[in-house]
């Protein structure tokens, strides 16, 4: 049936052939003599292979193929401009619509979910669930919201990646809309009011986005001329998330006992020394700055009359 020449040179090099014939004497030149196995596997292959073929179970890659087959139309070419496209129709059918939203609105105002939201503001101010009430500030004499604040941005410009905003024509669109930012001293005495009790009051954290903070200058000023400004943008407009640790927690749970031990060590030589809590301040000249100090002092035996106070511990 077959007959196979095995060659093996003295060389690393391998040379084999195989010769299909009619001849059924099968000779072997290995020099493995009696124990090389080189015509048992090819007698398995070949039996293997018509087992396979008569069974149907031959390989598809052994068979011709049958998926890609001519079909019997006579279609002649056609000029694009001569083709009509038609566009599927699917049968008419309704689709029935619902609403995702609840069919009933939970009473919020219970004393048990309003003990538990003054819990959580006291830990995380910016929690989703808080979505669900106003955005109102519980320390604004006006119930200043949100929406009625002066906002200190209005841009209405945008330029796209490809554009060098470092060129001249850009710098002097920016330094122009700078120029704009205004804010009136009725402003800013009403966005002081707003914002107090700091980061507890959502409004405090919307008043400060955009603005060049006090708490912010650290990171300004050590930006170096060659680092990308991305990072630092991201920052000043918070879209990045506050950090805390256990220090940050530890300071701000004993902030208020330094103020009164401050208070109380200072009225030893300055009785009529009286303290006040207070929101951002801003400075009506320069609308893009902001400061958030943790107190004001007022003496009227002291000059100047007015004082800030600003903790930190160590």
């Amino acid at each position: 049936m077959a007959r196979l020449q095995y060659l093996k040179e003295r060389a690393t090099a391998f040379s084999e052939e195989v010769y299909l014939t009619t001849s059924i004497d099968i000779e072997v030149f290995c020099r493995a003599g009696e124990s090389c196995s080189h015509i048992a596997a090819l007698l398995y292959g070949i039996a293997d292979i018509t087992q396979q073929k008569y069974s149907g179970k031959i390989a598809p890659t052994s068979k011709a193929c049958e998926w890609i087959k001519p079909r019997n139309r006579n279609l002649s070419p056609k000029k694009s401009q001569e083709m009509v496209f038609n566009k599927f129709k699917s049968p008419d059918r309704k689709v029935s619509l619902y609403s995702v939203n609840a069919s009933f609105s939970k009473d919020l105002s219970t004393p048990a979910i309003l003990s538990f939201k003054e819990r959580l503001m006291n830990v995380n101010p910016d929690a989703g669930w808080l979505m669900n009430f106003p955005q109102i500030s519980d320390s604004c004499e006006n119930n200043t919201s949100v929406s009625t604040l002066p906002k200190l941005h209005n841009i209405n410009f945008s330029y796209m990646d490809t554009v060098d905003i470092t060129s001249i024509e850009c710098v002097q669109h920016f330094l122009s809309y700078f120029d704009s930012l205004k804010i009136t001293k009725d402003d800013c005495s009403k966005i002081e009011v707003a914002t107090r009790e700091q980061h507890k009051n959502p409004l405090w954290k919307q008043v400060r986005r955009g603005r060049l903070t006090a708490s912010k200058f650290g990171n300004i000023v050590r930006r170096k001329v060659d680092t990308e400004p991305d990072n630092l943008i991201k920052y000043l407009l918070d879209y990045t998330p506050s950090f805390t640790n256990a220090a940050i927690s530890w300071g701000k749970d004993h902030e208020q006992i330094a103020i009164d031990s401050y208070l109380i060590r200072v009225r030893e030589s300055h009785p009529p020394l009286t303290a006040t809590k207070n929101g951002v301040i801003i400075n009506e000249n320069l609308p893009h700055l902001g400061a958030t100090p943790d107190g004001l002092v007022y003496c009227p035996h002291c000059n100047p009359y007015h004082g800030v106070i600003e903790v930190k511990f160590s």
